[in-house]
């Protein structure tokens, strides 16, 4: 489920338990759901999700979110491709936040491009990361982000470094957004969003 649209995301992951159980897909998870979403959603469920994929990165470090999740058993998922392209004009900042001074100076200590110090402080944070490139190198790069290949760990110091960069302006953005678009391409009105969940 892409967004949890209100008075409708229930009936939504009915219907994917369904398929899963007729044998039409494999596996079913949710996308951008807040610990207040699951938490409605969890009377519901006979199936458990394999997945929650939300946005997450150093610049919007959702520790609660991640250990909610995490404890009920369920994998946070990122794409990485949001910070390799600017598909839209909210996204011009995230592409700015490769060329942050602290981002920079990990990535020369230890060689690597800022898209893998973003990369290693997720798996650092146990969050699948999803990486997509058509150069070959690159492709390679990554691979040797997420498993034990020539790319150093992050140290605890750097990690911890990486933990401070988001900022209260980015978690309101945040929020905003999320309110914004779980009722995008519904008729339903903004008032219909949750107006209070936990951001973090």
């Amino acid at each position: 489920i892409h967004w949890p649209v209100p008075q409708h995301h229930i009936e939504a992951w009915k219907a994917l338990e369904h398929l899963q159980r007729t044998g039409l897909v494999k596996s079913i998870g949710l996308s951008n759901y807040t610990i207040e979403d699951y938490e409605e959603l969890k009377p519901h469920i006979t199936i458990k999700p394999v997945v929650n994929q939300v946005e997450i990165s150093p610049f919007l470090y959702r520790k609660n979110t991640l250990n909610y999740f995490l404890n009920e058993g369920i994998d946070l998922h990122v794409s990485l491709i949001m910070f390799l392209r600017v598909k839209r004009g909210y996204r011009v900042a995230r592409w700015s936040q490769l060329s942050h001074p602290v981002i920079l100076r990990i990535a020369s200590i230890h060689h690597i491009s800022p898209q893998q110090v973003i990369g290693r402080w997720c798996v650092h944070k146990k969050v699948l990361i999803l990486i997509k490139s058509e150069n070959r190198e690159r492709l390679i790069d990554n691979l040797n982000m997420t498993q034990n290949g020539d790319v150093d760990p992050l140290s605890a110091e750097e990690i911890a470094e990486l933990d401070q960069l988001t900022t209260e302006e980015n978690l309101n953005t945040f929020r905003d957004l999320y309110r914004k678009c779980v009722v995008r391409d519904t008729p339903l009105p903004l008032e219909m969003a949750r107006s209070t969940f936990t951001i973090d």
